[in-house]
């Protein structure tokens, strides 16, 4: 089955929805907290740094989507107070963007061909999800993704970002598969390939999906063979 297969019909909408229930969250984060809690997945990072980041992204996908085209990622983030209406404009507009076209039109995308827009609905979901966790742990803010969502954004790392890193030649497959468990949905994936999974990684499916962006690690379980499992810690699925 195809990643796009194991999609649910009018998935691309509640992926926009997403987006804006994340960046409102972001915006809140940022109004309580300010700019410097430091962030500890992205070091050297405080939360200002990840919203300008996810800014500058919401915009280079918004022109993408546009246009249909490739462009440089070159919007640099303003700093102080310009900040926070800076990145809720740019949210704004993604999410129109992405409203707006059809997501069948052809459009450069970084995946395998032929390049779809409705791709940049799901990939824009998942990017804003993973630093809406990063900036809630920053600031000791809760942080609720959908298990449904998060299920879909741990297909999203096995069917296309882990063999992506392994394209780039950044990391290599495992020959010692692990299963991946959702506690909360019952989804279960196999992450490597070479048999049958010896050792189990099982958690919510948020979790799952943020240990496999290196983020929350603690709150995975780990069982099975110790082989397996020091295989799994030695690739890297996400940028």
């Amino acid at each position: 089955m195809s990643w796009a297969d194991a999609e649910p019909a009018g998935a691309g909408a509640g992926y926009v929805d997403q987006i804006r229930m994340d960046a409102a969250a972001m915006t809140a984060i940022l109004a309580e907290h300010g700019p410097d809690a430091p962030v500890l997945a992205c070091p050297g990072w405080g939360v200002g740094d990840v919203v300008g980041h996810l800014g500058e992204v919401h915009r280079w996908a918004t022109e993408i989507v546009r246009t249909g085209e490739a462009c440089p990622r070159d919007w640099p983030p303003p700093t102080g107070a310009d900040l926070l209406p800076w990145f809720e404009a740019g949210a704004v507009a993604l999410c129109r963007a992405l409203d707006e076209v059809d997501p069948e039109r052809p459009c450069w995308t970084f995946d395998r061909p032929p390049g779809r827009a409705g791709f940049w609905r799901r990939r824009q979901a998942f990017e804003t999800a993973v630093h809406h966790y990063d900036v809630a742990h920053a600031t000791g803010t809760p942080f609720d993704l959908p298990p449904a969502v998060a299920a879909l954004g741990v297909t999203e790392v096995l069917a296309f970002m882990y063999p992506r890193q392994v394209a780039l030649e950044r990391t290599r497959f495992t020959a010692r598969p692990v299963r991946l468990r959702a506690t909360d949905t019952g989804d279960t994936w196999v992450f490597g390939e070479g048999g049958d999974p010896q050792a189990e990684l099982s958690g919510t499916a948020s979790a799952v999906l943020l240990m496999l962006w290196g983020r929350a690690v603690d709150q995975v379980a780990r069982t099975g063979d110790p082989a397996s499992l020091d295989a799994f810690d030695s690739v890297t699925p996400t940028p």
